[in-house]
């Protein structure tokens, strides 16, 4: 189940670098996606909500993505803790937390999209399905992880 899981993330962060990779190329060349009606992405890419100072959003959900990627690939050969430092966090939270951080920015990227600009972007949507997707894996990753983990004390 586990392995299927983190595929499933995986795969998902593979289509989320697609994505939000076509996204960053075409404003790094000066080109807008093409999107036909009755979404509007060149009113939501061309918008000051669609950049951070001079990089583009897309550009930051290409590192998220690519993040998700490789915890994914990681969660896959299970490996179960990673060392930052003197720091050792368990996989499991870390794809729990970044799941969730990215659930949470695309909800509210919906909702600037929604209700501030009126107008939708479909590759941006088609990013907030897939965080949501990811989000709930990386939920089921957690739970497992979690069970594990009590499983590996209560053993010791």
């Amino acid at each position: 189940m586990k392995l299927f899981l983190s595929l499933g993330l995986t795969v998902l962060a593979l289509l989320g670098i697609l994505d939000a990779g076509y996204i960053t190329y075409n404003e790094f060349s000066g080109q807008l996606p093409t999107c036909k009606p009755p979404f509007a992405c060149r009113t939501v890419l061309d918008s000051p909500w669609s950049k951070v100072g001079p990089i583009p959003l897309a550009a930051f959900g290409l590192l998220y993505y690519g993040t998700m990627f490789a915890l994914g690939i990681v969660s896959f050969m299970d490996v179960k803790v990673l060392s930052i430092g003197k720091k050792r966090i368990p996989v499991y939270l870390l794809v729990a937390g970044l799941g969730t951080l990215g659930l949470l920015f695309s909800m509210w990227l919906v909702f600037v999209m929604g209700v501030i600009l009126k107008a939708w972007c479909l590759y941006c949507l088609l990013s907030a399905i897939n965080c949501s997707m990811m989000f709930i894996l990386s939920v089921i990753l957690f739970r497992n992880g979690q069970k594990e983990s009590h499983t590996l004390i209560t053993q010791e």
